[in-house]
């Protein structure tokens, strides 16, 4: 019976090697290394060129800082305060808060935030709106 470490270094060995690689099936192309480092660039690109999206917790952070009144008080409508609360604690559109999503946070939030006004408001809004379609 081959020792435990005989037998590891064995499979490891039949690893490296392996099997050889099959052709491709009829009409598959086969790329060259530059054909495929080329498509990685494009990819790395696409990805550069995306819009950034800033964090859940950010933007919570600059409605509590914008939605005061003119003395500087905190004015966050009470039916808002609970979401406001748990977006301070998300980092993207795909995490959860205890049992619920983000999205669904993020759904109630602005449905409870209609009495949010001015242009800090649409824009923040607006930006929430486009965190959830994508």
């Amino acid at each position: 019976m081959p020792i435990a470490g005989e037998r590891t270094r064995k499979m490891a060995a039949t690893r490296k090697i392996g099997k050889p690689v099959p052709p491709p099936p009829d009409g598959a192309k086969r790329y060259t290394l530059e054909e495929i480092e080329q498509r990685e660039a494009q990819a790395m690109s696409d990805i550069a060129r995306r819009p950034k999206v800033r964090e859940l917790r950010e933007i919570a952070r600059d409605i509590r800082a914008t939605w005061v009144d003119r003395n500087g008080n905190s004015i966050v409508y009470f039916g808002a305060v609970p979401y406001l609360r748990a977006m301070g604690s998300l980092g993207s559109i795909d995490d959860m808060y205890g049992l619920d999503t983000a999205r669904s946070i993020v759904l109630y939030f602005l449905s409870n935030a209609a009495t949010w006004r001015g242009d800090d408001a649409r824009r923040v809004r607006a930006e929430l709106k486009g965190m959830l379609k994508l």
